[in-house]
């Protein structure tokens, strides 16, 4: 079983070596905003990314209480490697989880809820945030005020006895 990751401060990993797992953009720009406190990172990449070919597949997360190592396997020669990190950070995925509501609501080309500029859906009632709607910035703090703005349409509309 792998340790369960805290969120990261800029305090909790300073002058740590950590490594991030995933290729996409997520995954480079947290790479690179961690790079600011950390030591050293290390980026594990299992398919593709723009910049390069992929060069190794994690195996496994090492540790008891807290993160010690990440073992990683080389795709040119299968030989496995050991990375001694404080902390490891996934960045794996970006489709959202809509499947549930695909008949129900209209989503984009990419499996995201389509909202307008106040979280509302095509639906009377259903309103949307967050990284699984169709807004451009996919950011915790986006996130966080899109919710907020639903959270408030939300409350109008039940204000309102529809």
């Amino acid at each position: 079983m792998w340790p369960i990751a805290r969120p990261a401060t800029p305090l909790s990993i300073k002058d740590k070596v950590v490594a991030v797992v995933g290729g996409g953009n997520s995954a480079l720009e947290a790479a690179g905003e961690l790079h600011r406190w950390a030591t050293h990172v290390y980026l594990v990449v299992r398919s593709t990314y723009s910049a390069d070919d992929i060069l190794y597949d994690t195996v496994e997360v090492l540790g008891e209480q807290q993160v010690t190592g990440l073992r990683v396997r080389s795709r040119l020669d299968q030989s496995e490697r050991i990375l001694t990190v404080d902390g490891v950070f996934v960045e794996i995925g970006l489709l959202p989880n809509t499947a549930f509501v695909m008949d129900v609501l209209e989503l984009n080309a990419y499996g995201e809820i389509v909202i307008d500029c106040q979280t509302c859906t095509g639906v009377p009632g259903v309103f949307a945030a967050g990284d699984v709607t169709h807004v451009r910035d996919k950011q915790v703090l986006v996130a966080a005020g899109e919710g907020v703005k639903a959270a408030l349409r939300a409350h109008e509309y039940l204000l309102a006895g529809r």
